[in-house]
């Protein structure tokens, strides 16, 4: 049972630890999460409780009219005294959805929600109200309006073209997996911290079939924002440190293994994630989205390490300084440049480094992991090369100096593969990936024949 008003009366009049404090925050956003929706929890929290704390219950506005009575703290009041009228105008707050969803009538669901640590579903049963029409339809999916029996407010999930569940499962499998990512780029206290709506399967077996399986997630309110795609970066005015550090910590945490990318939500709680994976079919399928390598590749070709990405230890990838890689964001030195990145959140302090990091900090170490990525990028632009594409992703120009460049990159990682292939290109014979041959061929000085080139001394 969450906890009552008077409860946190107590707590703010009896001076608890800062444990205490820590537990009561978090019931309290349970408290409003679980009576109002997750949409009306993120709208209270934080910045916004000063705020709220102050405004007058006559305001005009009818998305914020609160039923009870006004208590406005003095100007003078105490932080205390502002969350306690904090969370009595958080539990006075409407529920936006109640009389659209109140008179439908409940139907029997199963709810599956997938643990990323066990790697396994868990099944409850519940009832729910669900409507009827969409309030948003997209590319693939249709968006319904729903409300469960505890009065949280979901958005249930379909696909329009593809009624099998395991587009669904695929969906949920990754937000969660995200959701492990997050908590581990959290624990490396970044200047500002990341979370997933949790994401879980209904099932309403009393539909038709076809009809009848979600994905559903807490109703997201707010100004929605769209940081990244699944093929590059997204254009937009400001260009922010967070979403994209993340998508570089992933890859290092899963070992070269995986990105978390499409990074989209409310401020820095995200949804609908894409994960690309670099074992393809042996690997999780995670959706027609998964791009495998040529996402990474597309991810890192647009990519350069902020602020961020720095103090977190990553290690920055490569770029060519030869003009055409069309770069979203700048990587910034530690002693700062002209070229540092927009600055849209306050970095560490050196001394604020953590001690236990999830990904290696020694360049040395998680370099090599990067060689695969180079070699796709080598590729992705041989291929748009030979094909007179303008660009192979996002404002990153097609180049055969780039494609060289990132194919001498992974043979000096150790990709064997990239190794024979630099190989060949200087020999003059034609590389086991016959459309590499482009790169060394569309130079504005072809590549002649240079048997010192072919064969480097070894180290």
């Amino acid at each position: 049972m969450p906890p009552s008003l008077g409860s946190f009366e107590a707590f703010f009049l009896g001076g608890k630890s800062i444990q205490d404090l820590q537990r009561i925050h978090s019931q309290l956003l349970m408290m409003i999460a679980r009576k109002h929706g997750l949409g009306c929890a993120m709208s209270i929290v934080g910045a916004s409780l000063q705020w709220l704390s102050t405004m007058d219950e006559r305001e005009p506005n009818p998305s914020v009219l609160l039923r009870s009575p006004p208590h406005a703290p003095p100007r003078n009041a105490t932080p205390k005294e502002r969350w306690i009228e904090a969370v009595r105008k958080a539990s006075a707050r409407p529920d936006p959805w109640a009389h659209r969803l109140s008179q439908l009538p409940l139907e029997r669901g199963k709810r599956r929600r997938w643990e990323a640590k066990s790697g396994s579903w868990r099944s409850e049963e519940l009832l729910v109200r669900l409507e009827s029409e969409p309030f948003a339809k997209g590319a693939m999916r249709i968006c319904h309006r729903a409300v469960s029996m505890d009065r949280r407010n979901w958005v249930a999930k379909r696909y329009d073209s593809d009624p099998d569940v395991s587009a669904l499962e695929s969906d949920v499998m990754m937000q969660m997996i995200a959701k492990d990512y997050a908590e581990r780029f959290n624990a490396c206290g970044p200047p500002k911290k990341v979370d997933f709506i949790e994401a879980s399967v209904l099932q309403l077996p009393e539909r038709p079939e076809g009809l009848r399986d979600f994905a559903v997630e807490a109703y997201l309110d707010g100004n929605f924002t769209k940081h990244s795609s699944n093929s590059g970066f997204v254009a937009d005015d400001v260009v922010r440190n967070t979403p994209h550090a993340f998508s570089h910590f992933t890859f290092e945490a899963s070992g070269a293994e995986q990105i978390v990318v499409d990074i989209q939500g409310v401020d820095d709680l995200y949804t609908d994630p894409q994960i690309h994976t670099a074992s393809g079919s042996s690997g999780p399928r995670f959706g027609r989205g998964n791009m495998g390598l040529r996402g990474m590749a597309l991810f890192f070709a647009s990519h350069r390490c902020n602020s961020l990405c720095h103090q977190l230890g990553l290690t920055p990838f490569a770029h060519s300084p030869m003009p055409g890689d069309g770069a979203a964001t700048q990587y910034r030195p530690m002693n700062g440049s002209p070229n540092e990145s927009p600055r849209e959140e306050v970095v560490f302090d050196g001394s604020l480094v953590p001690a236990k990091s999830s990904v290696p900090h020694s360049s040395t170490v998680s370099s090599p992991m990067y060689a695969k990525v180079h070699f796709a990028l080598a590729m992705l632009h041989a291929r748009h090369v030979q094909a007179n594409a303008e660009f192979i992703g996002h404002n990153v120009l097609t180049s055969p100096a780039q494609g060289l460049f990132h194919l001498q990159t992974s043979a000096e990682l150790g990709h064997v593969q990239g190794a024979l292939s630099l190989a060949c290109l200087h020999l003059n014979r034609r590389p086991h990936k016959g459309v590499l041959q482009a790169l060394g061929s569309s130079l504005q000085r072809p590549l002649s024949l240079d048997e010192a080139a072919a064969f480097p001394p070894l180290a």
